[in-house]
């Protein structure tokens, strides 16, 4: 029988379920509250049997950032097993920067380059410490206190080796780490991640929060032949040949990118100049996050 958490379990001696805040790919993240000190927390559960061990990364990740000094993180309260399930305990935010936009009927071009320069700011102090997010988009920041901070690190890495060198660009790659929706074009021509997917997946958010919709969101009903030319393969979602990701990759080309921007009348605004330079970034290329937070 499977070991189901309710309102009823208390993990840990004293982190109590509240209520279940929402449901990931391989497991179930819940709102507590520390019956010792009152504090409000969240909970990410995974079962133990799921062979990616996305949280045992992103404990790794969190902790070795914190060591480093970064604040815009959640904070790590408990790791450990309960039960069946391998279970984080973290600080729990107000609400996410997604739900922020869509809570607004209209909001104002001034706020969003605010926002960008809180999120490049974020992004540099995990940058300057060797990590990548790798999956980044606006429902991966969150709000507190006026403060923003990025969430959500099972798939971060490292973008230096143990010998301290930048890790290699395989372009052998054929499925999409993260969102495919904010996979920056680079990810979709099977390069391996860099800092420069990062920001370029941040210029993406940028478009959605002015545009209120992505370029690439049309539903497509096509198909994609296979290698054999035989038609109808079925690819998986984040595989690069599924028939979304191939018309994603084609209007994420810069080419497509200058065209949808001069058509919006962007040319001449601060995120054309934004992933103008971010495009232009070479795979080991450090990106200049002074320089990209002033052009807004």
């Amino acid at each position: 029988m499977e070991n189901i958490i309710n309102e009823k379990t208390i993990i840990a001696k004293k982190y109590k379920i509240i209520s279940k805040l929402g449901e990931g790919k391989f497991g179930l993240v819940f709102k507590a509250i520390n019956i010792e000190s009152n504090e409000i927390v969240a909970i990410k559960t995974e079962e133990l049997k799921t062979p990616y061990k996305l949280l045992k990364n992103e404990t790794k990740i969190l902790k070795y950032l914190y060591d480093q000094g970064s604040r815009c993180i959640p904070m790590i309260y408990w790791y450990g097993i309960y039960l069946d399930k391998t279970c984080l305990v973290f600080s729990c935010f107000s609400f996410s920067l997604h739900d922020y936009i869509e809570s607004k009927e209209k909001i104002d071009i001034k706020l969003i380059s605010n926002i960008m320069k809180s999120c490049i700011e974020v992004l540099e102090s995990i940058h300057k410490h060797y990590v990548l997010h790798r999956d980044i988009k606006p429902q991966n920041f969150m709000y507190r206190d006026g403060e923003i901070y990025l969430i959500d690190f099972g798939l971060a890495t490292f973008y230096i080796d143990e010998n301290g060198k930048h890790i290699e660009n395989k372009k052998d790659h054929n499925e999409i780490i993260g969102s495919t929706r904010y996979a920056s074009y680079n990810i979709h021509c099977g390069d391996t991640y860099s800092r420069r997917d990062d920001m370029i997946s941040l210029g993406y958010m940028y478009l959605w929060m002015v545009l209120e919709y992505l370029p690439w969101d049309i539903n497509i009903e096509i198909q994609i032949p296979d290698s054999n030319g035989n038609g109808n393969t079925t690819y998986l979602e984040n595989h690069l040949l599924h028939r979304k990701n191939v018309f994603k990759k084609k209007k994420k080309s810069w080419e497509s990118i200058d065209k949808i921007l001069i058509e919006k009348n962007m040319k001449n605004t601060n995120i054309y100049r934004y992933l103008d330079y971010c495009y232009r970034l070479d795979f080991e290329c450090s990106p200049i996050h002074e320089l990209l937070e002033n052009i807004f």
